[in-house]
């Protein structure tokens, strides 16, 4: 939706983007991994990324249909997490 909305030279704007609440860390991950988009979260709990690193190592975001015109990174690139301010 973001990437649809605004598009990814919006986003990748600047800093890029800032994730307020971003909880377990989802929207940042696959954000920064899938689309290739810099992000910043602001919550105090700390991320919980396994699941998604599990998600794209399979290749699933790859596959997903409703999300190929997002993916930029291919299947296999290095992952990283989001920067992280625990506020």
């Amino acid at each position: 939706w973001l990437l649809e909305t605004f598009g990814r030279d919006a986003l990748c704007s600047g800093s890029g983007v800032l994730d307020i609440a971003g909880g377990k860390g989802e929207l940042a991950f696959e954000l920064l991994n899938v689309s290739d988009v810099p992000v910043t979260v602001i919550d105090p709990r700390p991320m919980r990324l396994d699941r998604y690193v599990k998600r794209f190592r399979k290749g699933l975001y790859h596959r997903n249909q409703a999300l190929q015109s997002g993916v930029h990174r291919p299947l296999g690139s290095a992952l990283a997490a989001p920067a992280h301010l625990r506020l």
